[in-house]
């Protein structure tokens, strides 16, 4: 995509003298010290060149190389503080854009940020590639630049463009001053080719569309509220079911790498943004292997992360559990005395609920969370407890509920 609208330009002796990119059927970006070096220039002339010099450009990427002239129609030499450098060309009539080249979408990100790009530059006559890192913008529109693959950003990148995957479009072109550090490079942001040609806003890809500043990694749980998220018709159900205010279960099943962590997560903080108590368990995390050998012992843990989560620090297995009763009606009469603490109720997510299968008293423990919530015995004042668990879709189904 980049390299269809990647431009050389060199000067009449068909020397290159570095390179730019293509963003409408007519307008061409580059940088002001590049067109002074076409044009035998001191790199900071400041007299901008007028239409009686046309610069040769060259789609180098193209078959047959198509060249173009272009004239400067907007123009901000390098100045005093190193700002500036910046030049935006016409394709002259008489040699309109090549049928074959792909003008590049110009994007504005939120913040540059920890965004991979790409350019296309002309270090050695032909048109090379260099990945790297978009490290921020460490003054107003400007990039700093730092390479990771292929061929380091040399002296024909200027002028070339910073193409950005995670906001669909270029976000600056490349400029070579004052680098203290040979892996390091400097950019021009978007924000300054509006400024200096207006003409160009019309071309800035829709806001929405370049919301997105990191792709989250691969695998894993994606954050509560990420663009990536695919909603389903029954994220919303289990949503509504957690918002009754009373008690109830939930089950969230399905095969593995199936968004079933992902959906706890956006329901917990949608939520809490209700005003709701919300806590979450994760049982391949917070429980040991040990832990599921003992009923007694895994209940007592229960409760009392329960607590720690709740920041309660008021369970004491030696006094709250009572020897004369089983472990299960210890846990519901522990329950019954959390929620006298949240009138709002309280939301329980527990999430890798299936690594539990493997104990023997699995089904004592289940069948005391899941009863305790469908006979309202966990409810006061009004309050209830909702279980959420999520387990995968070989698992053995909790209840025919």
């Amino acid at each position: 995509m980049l390299e269809k609208a990647t431009v050389s330009l060199q000067n009449h002796q068909g020397k290159i003298k570095g390179t730019g990119v293509l963003v409408s059927d007519r307008y061409v970006i580059t940088c002001a010290h590049v067109v002074n070096a076409v044009l035998g220039r001191d790199p900071y002339s400041q007299e901008q060149p007028d239409a009686t010099h046309k610069l040769d450009l060259c789609f180098r990427h193209l078959s047959k190389e198509p060249e173009v002239k272009a004239t400067v129609i907007a123009w901000r030499p390098i100045e005093t503080d190193d700002g500036g450098d910046l030049a935006i060309l016409a394709l002259c009539e008489n040699t309109p854009k090549p049928a074959l080249a792909i003008a590049a979408k110009l994007a504005l990100a939120d913040a540059f940020k920890d965004l991979n790009f790409e350019t296309s530059g002309f270090a050695y006559n032909t048109g090379t590639l260099a990945k790297g890192l978009v490290q921020g913008e460490p003054r107003y529109g400007f990039l700093q630049l730092e390479y990771q693959k292929g061929i380091n950003i040399k002296e024909g990148y200027s002028g070339a463009g910073v193409w950005c995957d995670q906001v669909g479009g270029v976000v600056g072109i490349i400029t070579l001053r004052n680098i203290p550090q040979k892996d390091l490079s400097y950019g021009i942001s978007t924000r300054l080719f509006v400024e200096l040609f207006p003409e160009l806003k019309k071309l800035i890809l829709p806001q929405e569309q370049v919301s997105i500043k990191q792709l989250s990694p691969a695998g894993g749980a994606l954050e509560a509220l990420s663009p990536f998220y695919i909603d389903r018709a029954s994220d919303q159900a289990a949503l509504a079911l957690c918002k009754q205010g009373k008690a109830l279960t939930v089950h969230i099943r399905g095969a593995r790498q199936m968004g079933k962590t992902s959906l706890l997560y956006k329901m917990l903080k949608h939520l809490q943004a209700d005003d709701v108590k919300v806590i979450r368990l994760d049982f391949q995390r917070d429980f040991d292997q040990d832990d599921f050998e003992d009923m007694g012992h895994f209940f007592k843990l229960f409760c009392y992360l329960v607590d720690e989560e709740l920041g309660l620090g008021s369970f004491d297995p030696d006094t709250d559990w009572k020897k004369f009763l089983g472990h299960k009606k210890n846990c519901d009469n522990y329950f019954k005395r959390v929620l006298k603490t949240v009138p709002q109720g309280l939301v329980l997510a527990c999430d890798e609920v299936d690594v539990l299968f493997k104990a023997s008293f699995k089904d004592e423990f289940l069948a005391s969370c899941e009863l305790g919530t469908i006979a309202g015995r966990w409810m006061t004042s009004g309050s209830g407890l909702a279980l959420c668990s999520s387990l995968q879709a070989k698992a053995k189904p909790l209840s025919k509920t």
